[in-house]
């Protein structure tokens, strides 16, 4: 539905919406057979259905059976019914393992179908974002090789990993036919070598029997054209969760994830320079507030650059449910004293008065917008 088509400006807003119906008054409407699917190259298209209609169950005047979705709006006013349809967050993963002999060395080998970030008993290994990094997946997956002896430890273990979209699930361009492009799930390739001092060896890997895998975690949402989502009231529930100690008992075992049929890539160490933090910039100057309630602030980094914000927010100033927006932009609207006169005249006070906001148009249809949601009490 809708009547954007598939060129590269499509509107990639409904992947982050809820879903949803009306019933115009005195109306009695029954929705059968409701279906939303992605246009993309996903093998199961279908990103909401019959299986998913319990979400409307418990609203008032609606009643679900089956394939069918009754509304019986008996007042004067429309009824408007919705809610958020997400079944999950980012994937989760870890394993334990038990190492009983003094260790000489350690190395660990990975990769992935998307990106990862691993964990050795509750510390970041590697200071790589986004690796492995991007290639042409159909002939080349590459991995790394990290030197993880310092991080072993007597007795038991863990190894665990995020699995995020990257470059190969999600959106691959601002085509909406290439979503999913690659794949529809992220997977962990790894391998884990130890070698004791007596010569003998122990080896990890990522065996789906000895894993296990997690979706409920507090990042809900993550893609490179989109943005982020993160509900920090979720991470209670997941706390310590890449130690030895933590109870996984909510965890399921880990699946196997299948390439396309024309997928075939190669596995060779990767050769690119990998993505790391290069410099810490600060926002040269803090535009004028345009919102009404003065919670509105845009920075200005005095660059086009790629990065992450890092923000503080005064401790008891967000209660639970809060949300921070973080929205980006190329460039500021033009416009100021001391500008060009078009400018001045198009976009200044005396013409649109939007100098100085986010210009948003060069990103198109992106929504490169990250949510934020408090667990109340952040310092």
């Amino acid at each position: 539905l809708g009547t954007y088509g598939r060129t590269h400006d499509f509107n990639t807003e409904p992947n982050l919406c809820s879903v949803g119906f009306a019933a115009a008054p005195g109306t009695d409407v029954t929705f059968s057979d409701y279906v939303i699917k992605n246009c993309g190259q996903s093998t199961d298209k279908v990103v909401f259905g019959m299986t998913d209609y319990d979400l409307f169950n418990g609203m008032p005047s609606v009643t679900v059976n089956g394939a069918k979705i009754n509304v019986k709006n008996d007042t004067k006013k429309l009824t408007i019914g919705y809610a958020d349809p997400s079944r999950g967050g980012q994937t989760m993963l870890r394993t334990t393992f038990d190492l009983n002999k003094k260790v000489k060395k350690a190395k660990l080998y990975a990769t992935a179908m998307g990106v990862y970030e691993l964990f050795i008993n509750g510390k970041r290994v590697g200071e790589d974002w986004f690796a492995p990094g991007d290639s042409q997946y159909r002939e080349l997956l590459g991995y790394t090789a990290y030197d993880v002896t310092g991080m072993m430890a007597d007795g038991n273990n863990c190894l665990a990993a995020n699995l995020y979209p990257g470059w190969y699930t999600g959106y691959m361009t601002f085509t909406s036919s290439n979503f999913n492009f690659f794949g529809d799930y992220e997977a962990l390739l790894s391998k884990l070598v130890v070698t004791y001092e007596d010569g003998t060896k122990e080896v990890i890997t990522s065996n789906p029997e000895t894993w296990q895998a997690y979706n409920d975690g507090p990042v809900r949402y993550g893609n490179f054209f989109n943005g982020e989502r993160y509900d920090a009231r979720k991470e209670a529930g997941v706390a310590g969760w890449n130690t030895a100690s933590f109870n996984a008992s909510k965890w399921h075992q880990a699946q196997v994830i299948p390439t396309r049929d024309w997928v075939n890539f190669d596995i060779k160490a990767r050769y690119d320079e990998p993505v790391r933090v290069r410099e810490t910039l600060t926002a040269t100057r803090v535009m004028p507030v345009h919102s009404a309630d003065n919670h509105t602030y845009i920075y200005d980094m005095g660059v086009n650059m790629v990065g992450v914000p890092s923000i503080s927010v005064p401790a008891g100033y967000l209660a639970e449910g809060d949300t921070v927006i973080l929205r980006y932009a190329e460039q500021l609207y033009p416009g100021f004293k001391g500008d060009d006169p078009y400018y001045v005249k198009t976009y200044g006070p005396k013409g649109k008065n939007i100098a100085g906001r986010p210009l948003y148009e060069t990103v198109r249809a992106a929504y490169v917008t990250d949510f934020y949601v408090a667990k109340g009490g952040e310092a």
